[in-house]
């Protein structure tokens, strides 16, 4: 399973790099602005396999991804390559979510399925 984390090095990220960089059915496409302070932080930690990390300029609609994990962007921050994949039919399961820093959890998330908000 092809998996997208935009927004790779926060901690909700790391937590989920962690988990899923242990297993070798997950391949995981990480969308960060630093890229070597995320490559950094994974090599500190061990987790080199199946991981590649990108900026986001990489992110475009060609991408073959079957999940996207993401905090709420605004669209223009990834050139529209975000909105158009996740609006376009067959699009991948994507889940928005937005942290709450007051009281420390996750606030709430939105869910794109096949093109539209669930």
């Amino acid at each position: 399973m092809e998996i997208a984390i935009l927004g790779a090095s926060s901690q909700i990220s790391k937590g989920l790099i962690k988990l899923y960089s242990n297993n070798e059915k997950y391949h995981l496409k990480l969308f960060v602005r630093d890229k070597l302070t995320l490559q950094a932080w994974i090599k500190s930690n061990r987790l080199t396999e199946n991981i590649i990390v990108n900026h986001f300029d990489e992110f475009t609609i060609d991408l073959h991804i079957d999940l996207i994990i993401s905090g709420e962007m605004h669209w223009k921050e990834l050139d529209n390559a975000y909105k158009k994949l996740l609006t376009r039919e067959g699009s991948p399961l994507t889940f928005i979510l937005n942290w709450d820093n007051d009281k420390n959890k996750i606030g709430s998330y939105r869910l794109w399925q096949n093109g539209s908000l669930h």
